[in-house]
């Protein structure tokens, strides 16, 4: 008989609110576990994307093309000070959104960008919630200062414990033999050299399934204080990715030689 495996998606809001009240913020986290996957979601933080939990990643959602007015977001360039905030159990923040960025905006905001596999994770206990610290070795490099072979720690919020995962959406914890695709920058972790964050929620993580890229972030999807309906740009294979929303990668099936070629050709 097979178990379901039980997957909770925290929103950002939520999980400082764990980082800064501990586990008795009840409307946070169901503490029952029904085998089924469980998203929560809180009215005044940011939106949840439809998920397909069978694999973790975002799905279209009927073709339409959705905004909301975050007028009180976070602005795009604190996105990584919030996902630190997130990592240490900051403070409280009513309303994280902000915009989300472009792959390019994404790259330029990164260190290094690699082709990753883990290989083992280790679950660090904060108060309130938890973090996930996975090892993982450098396959290839796609732009940075690191080497083929090098391992790093990469930092998550959240964490698994037995068959019920505890994740932020969109970026599910790293199981070991996952290969991905990531844009980083470095983090500041107690006892953890060579940590790294991925930039972004998740715009910065592409995950190698079945040899094929599939990006991590908003697929029809963008967070804006003007609601302005979004058009999407019909673009060809052959196009730049800067051209290309996370869907569009996705659906063209790049293959990990194909996609590194294409961050390496985008301008700075």
């Amino acid at each position: 008989m097979s178990i379901k495996k039980s997957v909770i998606l925290v929103t950002a809001a939520a999980a400082l609110l764990l980082g800064a009240a501990g586990c008795s913020n009840n409307n946070a986290v169901p503490a029952q576990n029904t085998g089924e996957n469980v998203s929560v979601r809180d009215n005044n933080a940011t939106p949840a994307y439809n998920l397909d939990h069978s694999n973790g990643l975002p799905t279209d959602t009927a073709g339409e093309s959705l905004s909301t007015d975050n007028s009180n977001a976070v602005p795009t360039d604190n996105a990584n000070e919030v996902r630190r905030g997130l990592r240490m159990g900051g403070g409280i923040m009513p309303n994280i959104a902000g915009e989300y960025m472009s792959v390019a905006e994404v790259k330029k905001k990164s260190e290094e960008i690699v082709h990753l596999k883990a290989i083992s994770y280790e679950t660090i206990e904060k108060v309130g919630f938890p973090s996930t610290i996975t090892n993982a070795e450098v396959l290839s490099v796609i732009e940075g200062s690191l080497s083929k072979g090098d391992i790093i720690k990469l930092v998550q919020t959240g964490a698994i414990n037995g068959e019920q995962e505890i994740s932020m959406p969109g970026d599910p914890i790293f199981r070991p033999g996952d290969e991905m695709v990531l844009f980083l920058v470095k983090a500041k972790v107690d006892n953890a050299e060579d940590a790294y964050l991925t930039v972004g929620f998740n715009e910065g993580r592409f995950d190698v399934i079945n040899s094929k890229i599939h990006a991590r972030g908003p697929q029809h999807i963008s967070y804006s204080s003007t609601p302005t309906p979004i058009v999407r740009k019909e673009v060809k294979r052959s196009d730049s990715i800067a051209e290309m929303s996370y869907y569009d990668i996705t659906r063209f099936s790049f293959t990990v030689e194909e996609f590194s070629q294409k961050i390496r050709e985008l301008k700075d």
